[in-house]
Order: C-alpha cells, then structure tokens, then sequence
C-alpha cells in the first residue's frame, strides 16, 4: 500500500504541474513543432508513422489526468492504479516510437545527400578523366 501511495502523490504532484495535461507551454509547444513537421516534410513515411505515435503520446497523457484525479479521491483505487501503468508505458512506448520515426527519416536524409555525393563523384571522374 505503500507504493501505492507514493505513486498516487506523485501523479498528484505531476498534475499539479500541470505538465501532463496538455497546459504545460512547453509539452504544447513541442507537440506543435512536431505536428508542423510532419506537415511540411516531403517524406510520406514521417507524415504516415508519425501521427499515430502523437495520439499514443496523448492518450497516455489522458490516462495519467484521469489516474491523478481518481487517486485525488481514493489513493487506493486499483482502476486509478492501471490507467497510472497504462499511461506511463503509452508515453514511454509513444516517445520511443516519436523518436525512432524521426531518426528515421534523418537517416533516410543522410542517405540522400551520400547518393547525391556518389553521383556527384561520378561525374567528377568523368571529367578529371576528359583532361
């Protein structure tokens, strides 16, 4: 009961925050540079596997509000308790999968430019070839 406890003051304390609901400046803000990413980005990748690793992101933000408040009322309530272990592995689940899809498509980049540099190197040879 214990662990139970600590767990519930410190959603408690995390909701009073305020950074988990969506009001936080700075959890909004990096929401929005990410949606405006996905919408200016020419990699269609990114723009399909990005979007449901935001909602998976946000609704476990939703369960970690709802499990605040239900343990506002009873810091025993087991439901309380499994939207608390279903919220954190969201976020934990939806941040790896945000950051496994970006680094993706930077790698993705990275192997652009290199095929831009071989062919540029091609026709480098070429030429030194000609004098």
């Amino acid at each position: 009961t214990w662990g139970i406890l600590a767990i519930g003051r410190a959603v408690l304390r995390v909701q009073n925050v305020t950074c988990i609901d969506g009001n936080d400046k700075n959890a909004s803000l990096h929401m929005q540079v990410g949606k405006e990413t996905v919408q200016t980005t020419e990699d269609q990748i990114l723009k399909r596997d990005m979007p449901p690793a935001f909602i998976k992101v946000e609704n476990a933000c939703t369960k970690l509000v709802q499990a605040a408040q239900m343990l506002q009322t009873d810091p025993y309530s087991v439901p309380a308790r499994d939207y608390l272990i279903d919220g954190s592995r969201g976020i934990l689940s939806g941040t790896s999968d945000l950051l496994l899809t970006f680094d993706e498509a930077e790698v993705r980049k990275i192997i652009r430019v290199c095929k831009g540099i071989l062919e540029y190197l091609t026709v480098a040879e070429v030429v030194e070839t000609m004098e």
